[in-house]
């Protein structure tokens, strides 16, 4: 048998927010297994996250938008690269279906209990079950301990941005503000699901209410640039958008350099955890238990509306209540914990 070193594929198709969270995943894998190959299967709409990171050596892309055809040749990709270890951090049946056809001779899944659409029949092993109050992150993190890889206190993101990257940033920064002394709050403006974000009116209040001490930077993809740009227009001595202006690398750059970021449960929030940016996120719709953005936990603002959390996602027919019960004076108060808490530092 041919001497080569180990391939293990992460395969996880969705989210940017739980691409992010598995990111650790992938470091503590690249740190303790010798001369690993790491893959991740993933879906365009994520992967600009994971391009240039230092864990990742290959990403094999599903293109979902081209349908069956697609699929097939995506898993004949996937069988050729003979993995030695495959896991399925999606637990759905189309993952279930791509970790199977690897051939792999480990693919690990999660236990029947937490695993969705039978996904628990297509791996060869399984992680231990949990409850439902255990955080995503810490899910992922259950692949490391099955595989025996030592743990760390501190979750290891490795590299989100690149130098080149973080120039870009500062780059936008310095085109759209008077002043780059200021400290920047980035507010993020939108979500996957609309029934998450935070609305219009909060923002515009609280971009003029930071007005006096920050600059306001207005968060979001090419979805969220319409409204992101009306909202800047409404405060525009302070406010700029920037939603849809960079890739997913350069965002977590910029958001490396501000002071708080603010907003809904949505892959910013999560991007913004990872370089270590203090979130205070809202949450109506959806629970920061298990999704609440990592190390701060602390700055959660959730609605005490009787619905919430209702995990739809459109409201179904109150308006966002929920959303709307989170007001600026709350937001305005955990930054000042933020504040406090930099200056006591010695």
């Amino acid at each position: 048998m041919t001497n080569r070193p180990p391939r293990y594929l992460i395969v996880l198709l969705g989210s940017i927010g739980d691409v992010v969270r598995a990111i650790p995943l992938a470091t503590r894998i690249k740190k303790h297994v010798p001369g690993v190959q790491l893959s991740w299967a993933i879906e365009p709409k994520s992967r600009g996250i994971l391009d240039g990171h230092d864990a990742i050596d290959e990403l094999i892309v599903f293109e979902r938008s081209k349908g069956l055809p697609e699929f097939v040749r995506f898993l004949h990709t996937l069988r050729s690269k003979q993995f030695d270890v495959v896991l399925d951090l999606q637990r759905h049946f189309k993952s279930g279906i791509t970790s199977l056809s690897t051939r792999a001779p480990r693919r690990i899944g999660f236990h029947r209990r937490n695993a969705k659409e039978f996904n628990w029949l297509f791996n060869s092993e399984r992680i231990a079950s949990f409850s439902d109050s255990l955080p995503k992150i810490a899910h992922y993190q259950k692949f490391g301990d099955l595989l025996g890889l030592p743990a760390a206190s501190l979750l290891d993101f490795g590299s989100m941005y690149s130098p080149g990257d973080l120039d870009r940033a500062r780059a936008l920064i310095a085109d759209r503000f008077a002043s780059t002394g200021r400290p920047k709050a980035g507010i993020i403006v939108g979500s996957s699901w609309p029934s998450k974000d935070w609305p219009e009116e909060r923002i515009v209040e609280l971009a003029q209410r930071l007005s006096p001490t920050h600059d306001s930077v207005l968060i979001g993809g090419p979805a969220e640039r319409e409204r992101a740009e009306a909202i800047a227009a409404r405060e525009p001595k302070t406010t700029v958008s920037l939603a849809g202006e960079t890739s997913l690398r350069e965002l977590a750059a910029l958001l490396s350099l501000c002071h708080v970021v603010v907003g809904c449960d949505s892959g910013p929030m999560h991007i913004a955890a990872a370089v270590g940016t203090p979130v205070i996120s809202l949450w109506g719709p959806t629970s920061p238990i298990r999704s609440g953005p990592y190390k701060n936990e602390s700055l959660v603002l959730q609605s005490s509306i009787g619905c919430a959390p209702c995990n739809r996602r459109t409201c179904p027919g109150l308006e966002k209540l929920c959303m709307f019960d989170i007001p600026v004076d709350a937001v305005l108060a955990q930054l000042s914990v933020i504040t406090h808490s930099r200056e006591s530092r010695p």
